[in-house]
């Protein structure tokens, strides 16, 4: 899991595989609190491997592979948010 701070909030990237498996790319943003609380989940189109984030514009920068490596932003006021 690749994880980093937006805000107050904790930022993962969801891989919804075990631990160990072939391929680690995700699909899904998780927010969660201080406490490890789910706050929003946030369904993404691409599969990422890492990514950054830049928490003054509220974007993330994304690392996928498909095959080729791309660079990908995401504005997170406009990301689908999973229910």
């Amino acid at each position: 899991m690749a994880a980093g701070f937006m805000g107050d909030s904790v930022v993962g990237l969801y891989f919804g595989k075990k631990k160990g498996s072939a391929f680690n790319y995700g699909r899904e943003f998780h927010l969660l609190n201080q406490e490890g609380l789910l706050l929003e989940r946030y369904r993404i189109f691409s599969n990422l491997y890492n990514f950054c984030i830049d928490s003054e514009n509220n974007l993330i920068y994304g690392i996928a592979y498909n095959p080729d490596p791309k660079i990908l932003i995401y504005d997170m006021n406009i990301v689908e948010r999973k229910q």
